[in-house]
């Protein structure tokens, strides 16, 4: 696995993301999908569930005028048994290029024959304050 085809993936999936392309988004992940964050741990298990959450998250961006984001893979673990853990720094950047906010995020990746899925995630650092997290997952 090599870092190229991971940032690939990583700017493949957000680029979805921030185009607010929720059904192309969910082709990046498994379900279950367990995301750890400073608001408590959620276990997404239906496509429904990731697609209401993907778009509040996405909505609560929009909101801070956020449309893109410049990404930096801050660690690469060397893979085990077909999964990687990479930790990402993203600045979410307004239309004029301006950093908006941030997050680090850690993604545990699983290497399937069609590419890779996130299985899980991990905010370590929020590009939101606790309480519009807290209103997103609960």
């Amino acid at each position: 696995m090599k870092q190229d085809e991971i940032e690939h993936f990583l700017d493949e999936m957000n680029d979805a993301f921030y185009a607010g392309d929720t059904s192309r988004l969910m082709s990046y992940f498994c379900l279950p999908l367990v995301v750890y964050s400073v608001a408590g741990v959620v276990v997404m298990r239906e496509q429904e569930e990731f697609l209401m959450m993907a778009t509040s998250y996405h909505q609560a961006l929009q909101a801070k005028s956020v449309v893109d984001r410049r990404m930096t893979i801050l660690s690469l673990d060397e893979p085990l048994n077909n999964r990687i853990r990479v930790t990402v720094r993203i600045v979410d950047l307004n239309d004029e290029g301006t950093p908006v906010t941030g997050s680090t995020v850690r993604y545990f990746l699983v290497a399937n024959p069609g590419g890779f899925a996130v299985e899980m995630l991990e905010y370590i650092e929020a590009p939101l304050p606790i309480s519009d997290i807290e209103q997103i997952i609960h």
